[in-house]
């Protein structure tokens, strides 16, 4: 089992940082090891926050693919 450490806390803010510069992956990433960080910590609400940020995430990546295609 994996300790958690601060991720739980600044994890989010830094997926939200890398997705202002359309770094999607590297966030998402992050999210996961967030959500991993919660569950250890039995923290629903921000595993719930980390889910959402995720969907999020995944949208704008799809949104900027989109927008890349021709």
């Amino acid at each position: 089992m994996r300790i958690p450490d601060g991720i739980s806390a600044v994890g989010p803010l830094l997926a939200q940082f890398l997705a202002m510069g359309q770094v999607f992956a590297p966030g998402l990433q992050i999210l996961a090891q967030v959500d991993d960080a919660c569950a250890v910590l039995g923290d629903e609400a921000k595993r719930q926050r980390a889910a959402d940020l995720r969907q999020h995430h995944r949208r704008l990546a799809l949104e900027a693919l989109e927008m890349v295609a021709p």
